[in-house]
């Protein structure tokens, strides 16, 4: 059994999350841990091929979270949905999660 990274937790926490309004802040935080890891591993040459292949894998969830959960407005949501889409499009760009939504507008 390997020992969990320590940017795992704040991951977790954001692709276990269903509270719409925490969303956001838990994607930052996971987002922010991640960089925060992969600047150590800059710095030190630390971890392992697994642990950056985790990572890799980490980032590719959040962004499809954010794209999928978070952005994409459709026929069956609201004026008001796509409105709280958009404005959690923007709190989202702040930090660097990509939107796919936007790209393709």
């Amino acid at each position: 059994m390997r020992a969990g990274y320590v940017w795992e937790e704040s991951y977790n926490a954001a692709i276990l999350e269903t509270d719409d309004t925490k969303m956001p802040n838990r994607l930052r935080a996971a987002k922010s841990a991640i960089d925060t890891r992969l600047h150590e591993m800059q710095m030190d040459h630390g971890g392992t091929p697994e642990e950056r292949r985790a990572i890799t894998d980490a980032l590719a969830g959040l962004n499809v979270l954010a794209s999928i959960v978070l952005l994409i407005p459709s026929a069956i949501f609201s004026e008001h949905d796509r409105e709280q889409a958009q404005a959690r499009s923007e709190q989202l760009s702040e930090f660097g999660i990509a939107n796919s939504s936007s790209k393709r507008q």
